[in-house]
């Protein structure tokens, strides 16, 4: 069943913030590898008059390898891991149409858990 967020697009700036903090805690922990989470993912689909947007949250997972300097310039090379690690993400993924997202009830459940609270100032309604 799908979901739609009536103007729920505005919500993307305070998802983007969220991962954020939430990103920057889990690289502060000693001794843990650094392990970065892209935090947002955006394909834009045109077909004809139509444009969709899809958005991808917290999914794709990059470890960085610092490879010394070059002409005083830190090298570092980023390592893609995959989507799928054994670490909690958020990994949440919804459609944008018009000013609205698009959401199933899994993805749904993982955005409330993102943004406690902020998702009720929303009007949320089920479609078929």
């Amino acid at each position: 069943m799908k979901i739609k967020i009536i103007h729920g697009a505005k919500l993307l700036p305070k998802i983007r913030e969220r991962l954020a903090k939430i990103i920057m805690r889990r690289n502060e922990v000693p001794g843990e590898e650094r392990l970065y989470l892209k935090p947002v993912h955006i394909v834009i689909v045109k077909k004809g008059n139509t444009v969709k947007k899809y958005v991808y949250i917290s999914r794709y997972w990059w470890r960085i390898k610092y490879r010394g300097k070059k002409d005083k310039v830190s090298q570092i090379k980023w390592k893609y891991l995959g989507k799928n690690i054994h670490r909690k993400s958020f990994d949440i993924k919804f459609k944008i149409e018009n000013d609205d997202i698009i959401i199933d009830e899994k993805n749904l459940e993982r955005l409330k858990e993102l943004l406690n609270s902020e998702l009720e100032k929303y009007t949320v309604v089920k479609e078929d």
